[in-house]
């Protein structure tokens, strides 16, 4: 794979954690991933799934506040839904 022209190398520590949230769908699970030392110090992301019917939904947000995870998640759980003509619990 060839190189990113003016890409910087080094090594990241990003723990994970999962993330608890009123998010929509069936079984919603999220993890935030945050940068804690190195270049991309204090750089997150939170990747949010949930299931509606037999579609997975799947969210993610860099460096997002908690209102707007939530928001993200419930647009894109309620348009699944609406497109599917799935019911409010996704199931």
């Amino acid at each position: 794979m060839d190189a990113i022209v003016g890409a910087v190398t080094g090594t990241l520590q990003m723990p994970e954690v999962l993330v608890v949230g009123r998010y929509r769908g069936t079984q919603p699970v999220a993890v935030r991933f945050t940068a804690t030392a190195g270049s991309l110090q204090g750089f997150e992301v939170t990747m949010v799934t949930a299931a509606v019917n037999d579609v997975v939904v799947a969210v993610t947000v860099i460096n997002g506040l908690p209102e707007d995870i939530e928001g993200a998640t419930t647009t894109a759980v309620e348009k699944a839904q609406a497109t599917l003509g799935a019911s409010r619990s996704g199931t």
